[in-house]
């Protein structure tokens, strides 16, 4: 496996394709100009390279790549179960290919092996959208400490922190207090994913002042901006004094209704 050196990229787990996050609500950390090499291990094909500014991804690519995903070992699943998402395979450690004509099986998530360049330090980046594999980011050490205290926290890139100040040290944006649940930060627009049907996820629109469609699965009762609400949770049962019923606001991550 080839090894990269990174400044200010962010990089997954498995096979590399550029693929564009932009948007200024879940938009990835800057790419640093790398180049991406090697398959998945149960591929038969090497990825493409990325350029700069870019999120490397498993998956399809959006916008500016300038490779092609490696193929992989499908259509015979040999025990791994076939899969229609990100949700059907185990998140963090196999995922689904959603660039096949064929009925695709869960694969597992290549390691990355990577070292950032000097100056700077690797952080978790949470996962990749289009597949739920792991992503990291070399960022500039700022020579930043954290408490060791355990009080995590959700970024809106799928990663739990252990407390704020981790957060904050990678460059993340918060999206709710507590760990992400299982899901959290998956696509579920361009690729067709759904975020599954037991009722801890809702589809919101992660840049709604933005002409693209940039949708990732959240949990359910959790707002970034007050068009989330009601966020996929129920209203309240009864009505205000006035005969209305109740209208949520997105208070501190969360819908809250009141009259």
């Amino acid at each position: 496996m080839r090894t990269l050196v990174l400044g200010l990229a962010v990089f997954s787990s498995a096979c590399f394709v550029a693929t564009d996050e932009g948007g200024p609500d879940d938009g990835g950390t800057a790419g640093g100009g790398a180049t991406a090499g090697g398959g998945a291990r149960t591929g038969t094909g090497g990825g493409g390279g990325g350029g700069g500014g870019t999120v490397f991804s498993p998956a399809g690519g959006r916008g500016g790549g300038t490779g092609t995903a490696g193929g992989g070992a499908i259509g015979i699943c040999a025990g791994s179960p076939p899969c229609r998402g990100a949700l059907d395979c185990e998140l963090g450690q196999t995922f689904c290919p959603l660039n096949s004509s064929m009925r695709p099986c869960c694969q597992p998530c290549p390691v990355v092996d990577a070292v950032c360049a000097p100056g700077y330090i690797m952080v978790g980046n949470g996962i990749d959208p289009l597949t739920g594999c792991q992503q990291a980011a070399c960022i500039p050490d700022t020579g930043m400490s954290c408490p060791e205290n355990i009080d995590p926290v959700c970024a809106k890139n799928g990663h739990t922190y252990n407390n704020a100040c981790e957060l904050q040290r990678a460059l993340a944006q918060l999206l709710h207090p507590g760990a992400c649940v299982k899901g959290e930060g998956l696509d579920c627009g361009a690729s067709g994913m759904s975020c599954g049907t037991d009722g801890t996820l809702y589809c919101r629109d992660a840049c709604p002042e933005c002409d693209g469609y940039l949708m990732r699965c959240t949990k359910v009762g959790v707002c970034v901006h007050p068009l989330d609400c009601p966020a996929g949770a129920p209203p309240p049962p009864g009505l205000c004094p006035d005969g209305s019923p109740p209208r949520p606001s997105c208070i501190n991550s969360a819908c809250v209704y009141g009259c």
